[in-house]
């Protein structure tokens, strides 16, 4: 844990991109007198010595518009900036990094689990809104920001907790403001190998029995299960996340189709290891999708799409998940089961990445031997021969797609003698009678 912030240490730890945006940002608010400070979560990953992808910084003041004005301001040609000028905040974004700028604010809540209202305050009230004490800290980036005394802002001993790997809440009532806190707890309880404290988990437990989570819509607790799925991709430990959930009795507050078992917890954890070491070279997949696919595993169609509902899960989505569900275990029964390699390739060509990388979660011994084989080699295997070597010979229309999936079984159980080639196909397929021609 590195022990002295200073802006030299911080430039150090950003791409050469970000340092830029922030260079630009910071030159705009010297000019303008700001006080601008670096807050919440790179503050965080600063002191643990985690990589900062994103900075998020927020300029002190009495307008909320403030925000915009300075993002936009200092943006580049190229950049692109987004403004929510209702909760005083501003997005430069300049291909594939992100600064997110805030006027800082308060937030008051007229009932549990209901969205904040916002008001502005001062940067003690906007580090005072926040949910965690090692996400209220800030540091000073400007002159203006250091001339109000320490570098450092840390009114809730966010270093002492991090020192002490432990997660505290600031208030008895944070999660009754905002019930997505829980999910955010285990995530980060997950990630950075923390515990959450005594006194917060009773303050959960009160949340739980308030009814306070009903009050939240799905779309809400989504987001947080996406960013448990992406934070699985980049090495938490994603099994934890979901088990914390529902040790704490989060899960069953809000869905009460969703279980944890010896299957899927087994799966979590091979899902867990696959997002940070994969048993093959993933191909684009959306995480939170996997996971979705692993946790319900067990789940028959009727409680499974109650679990979705509960997540505001809906549409193609859902439907892809539940079709999962229906048909995993005859799937891998099929792989275990399938006399070559060529009839598993034919089997599974058309699965998405989600649900090839789940079908290894689930499987047993054999069969994820089996899918490795086919995701690391088999499906990267070009056949030598193409749609128009045989359309050459005479097939056509479904034909020629039946010809080229026979020749590709073929070809991977090792059945073609020689080179492959239109010579050998032709003999092989003979002529495209036996096959179906359009």
């Amino acid at each position: 844990m590195i022990s002295r912030l200073t802006i030299q240490g911080l430039r150090a730890r950003l791409s050469p991109e970000l340092n830029e945006m922030l260079r630009r940002v910071l030159q705009v608010a010297e000019e303008d007198r700001f006080r601008l400070f670096l807050v919440g979560g790179p503050v965080r990953d600063w002191f643990l010595g985690e990589k900062i992808e994103d900075l998020d910084l927020c300029v002190e003041s009495n307008d909320l518009s403030l925000a915009g004005e300075l993002a936009t301001n200092s943006s580049p040609h190229n950049g692109r900036v987004v403004l929510h000028d209702k909760f005083g905040t501003a997005r430069i974004e300049v291909g594939g990094c992100s600064l997110d700028i805030a006027s800082t604010r308060s937030e008051t809540y007229a009932s549990a689990g209901c969205l904040p209202k916002v008001c502005p305050a001062d940067l003690a009230g906007d580090l005072g809104r926040r949910d965690f004490t090692i996400n209220s800290m800030a540091f000073a980036l400007s002159s203006e920001a250091k001339a109000c005394g320490a570098a450092l802002i840390d009114p809730y001993g966010g270093v002492r907790d991090l020192k002490r790997r432990q997660l505290r809440i600031l208030h008895a009532n944070s999660f009754c403001d905002d019930p997505t806190r829980a999910f955010r707890a285990a995530r980060f309880a997950a990630r950075f190998s923390f515990n959450l404290d005594r006194q917060s988990r009773k303050a959960l437990k009160v949340a739980l029995a308030s009814n306070s989570f009903s009050n939240v819509k799905g779309e809400r607790f989504r987001r947080e299960v996406e960013k448990i799925g992406e934070d699985g991709l980049g090495g938490s430990n994603l099994k934890k996340a979901v088990t914390l959930l529902h040790h704490w009795g989060v899960v069953d507050d809000f869905s009460s189709t969703l279980s944890l078992n010896g299957e899927n917890q087994a799966a979590l954890g091979r899902l867990g290891k696959a997002f940070q070491s994969g048993p093959w070279t993933l191909r684009a997949l959306t995480p939170w999708k996997a996971l979705l696919r692993v946790w319900l595993t067990g789940c028959d169609s009727k409680r499974c799409r109650g679990a979705l509902e509960s997540f505001a899960i809906h549409g193609k989505v859902a439907e892809e998940v539940i079709q999962f569900q229906e048909n995993s275990h005859e799937i891998l029964k099929k792989v275990e089961q399938a006399a070559s390699r060529g009839l598993i390739d034919q089997m599974l060509s058309s699965f998405s990445e989600e649900d090839l990388l789940s079908l290894f979660c689930i499987g047993n011994a054999s069969v994820r031997r089996r899918l490795v084989q086919f995701c690391a080699v088999d499906r990267n295997l070009r056949l030598p021969v193409t749609a128009g070597d045989l359309s050459k010979l005479g097939f056509s229309g479904a034909g020629l797609g039946q010809a080229l999936q026979h020749l590709r079984v073929l070809f991977l159980n090792g059945e073609i003698q020689g080179p492959v080639n239109t010579r050998t196909v032709a003999r092989i397929l003979g002529t495209p009678k036996g096959f179906e021609t359009l």
